[in-house]
Order: C-alpha cells, then structure tokens, then sequence
C-alpha cells in the first residue's frame, strides 16, 4: 500500500468512527430530541474538522468519504426537527 491509500483508509476509519460514535450517542439520548440534535451538529462540526485536517495536513480531499455520512445526519436532523 502506497502513502495515500494508508492516509485515505486513516480518515476513511476516520469518519466511520465518528459516526459510530453518533449512531451510539442516538441511542442512548434516545428519548431526549434536544440532546440527539446536539449529537447530530456536533458530529457534522467533527465530520468538516477531520476534512479540513485533511486538507491542510496531507493535501487530500476526503470530500467524497465524508458525503454519506454527512448526508445520513443532516437527513437525521431534518426527521428530528419534524418530531
């Protein structure tokens, strides 16, 4: 494996971890919608944070890793707001 196919699985377990961490976060705040939609923005700020490191430290775009989870939580969000 050459260095940008070990930095692009990095940030791929990356996004997959902090999704994790909120799909986690989902269940447990579970019956409190404020909290879920704390989780959901705070998991979006985490989701450009790591695209940005991404771009200023190693020059990589991961634009295209980040999308599917970014989208799942801003669907998650809009549900929420309807509740």
């Amino acid at each position: 494996m050459n260095r940008d196919e070990k930095l692009i699985n990095y940030y791929r377990e990356g996004y997959r971890r902090i999704y994790g961490n909120l799909l986690f976060s989902l269940k447990i705040y579970a019956c409190d919608g404020l909290m879920m939609k704390r989780a959901c923005v705070s998991t979006l700020k985490q989701l450009e944070q790591l695209s940005e490191k991404s771009l200023s430290l190693d020059k990589l775009s991961t634009y295209r890793l980040m999308l599917p989870y970014k989208q799942a939580i801003e669907k998650e969000l809009r549900r929420l707001e309807k509740r």
